[in-house]
């Protein structure tokens, strides 16, 4: 029980571990940023010591919810400028995300590239924190392992 729980911890914090099964996992590191002339990062682009320190925030929480909240946080949702599907029309989108992050007390826009990679995270987090937050940021907690084990046994 207390090796599963270790490699909880140790995955939670994005350092390297060994699974309860049995598997190694690789730390979690920094990325590679986003190209120079990357259209959708607003300049100046944010420097490798200004990455580092938000990537080490993030993992440094340990926690999913404070995590999603963190993500959450970072992500804008707006309307679209420009609509090219017909009113009604099947597949029109009803907002984009924008990404950016809080470095000495200023927003930064970054592309959605620079955001993953700079987290060291994939979409399917974006995807469950946006989920998991409601409007006012206030986070559903997480109900894995949390179910009520069903007797199948008649009597």
């Amino acid at each position: 029980m207390m090796k599963i729980q270790s490699a909880k911890v140790a995955l939670n914090l994005g350092m390297e571990h060994i699974s309860s099964k049995g598997k190694p996992r690789p730390a979690r590191h920094l990325g590679s940023s986003c190209t120079s002339n990357c259209k959708r990062c607003h300049s100046p682009q944010m420097t490798e010591e200004e990455r580092l320190a938000v990537f080490e925030t993030f993992w440094g929480f340990g926690d999913h919810e404070k995590q999603w909240a963190f993500i959450f946080n970072c992500i804008t949702l707006c309307a679209p400028k420009r609509k090219f599907a017909l009113v009604g029309a099947k597949g029109g989108k009803l907002y984009h995300r924008e990404y950016s992050f809080d470095i000495a007390g200023k927003r930064r826009k970054v592309c959605k590239t620079m955001f993953t990679r700079t987290l060291s995270i994939s979409d399917s987090w974006i995807n469950s924190a946006l989920s998991h937050c409601t409007g006012e940021g206030v986070v559903i907690p997480d109900r894995r392992g949390q179910h009520v084990k069903f007797s199948n046994k008649h009597s």
